[in-house]
């Protein structure tokens, strides 16, 4: 058994030493991403908290007082009491 001393990285082994993978080139083409729009969306919101910094950056929560959201293939409302988190 070998051993990596503290503080160093222990190279990863090469692609031909793996033995539980058949990688294979897939039959089909992947469709081009588009862009389709969703929904309109109006709310009244609560003032934002401020949360701190957590793993992914500076993070704010708010809560929702009520909106709407339509487009063309939904409608809805917004009710109060729903809350996002943001970045």
């Amino acid at each position: 058994m070998s051993t990596t001393e503290q503080g160093t990285v222990k190279p990863t082994p090469g692609i031909s030493k793996l033995t539980n993978t058949q990688w294979s080139k897939p039959s089909f083409t992947l469709p081009i991403p588009s862009l389709e729009f969703l929904f309109h969306l109006e709310c009244d919101m609560e003032s934002f908290h401020h949360i701190g910094a957590g793993p992914h950056g500076d993070r704010s929560t708010v809560i929702f007082k009520g909106g709407r959201f339509e487009g063309p293939k939904m409608r809805g409302s917004i009710m109060a009491g729903g809350g996002g988190t943001f970045l």
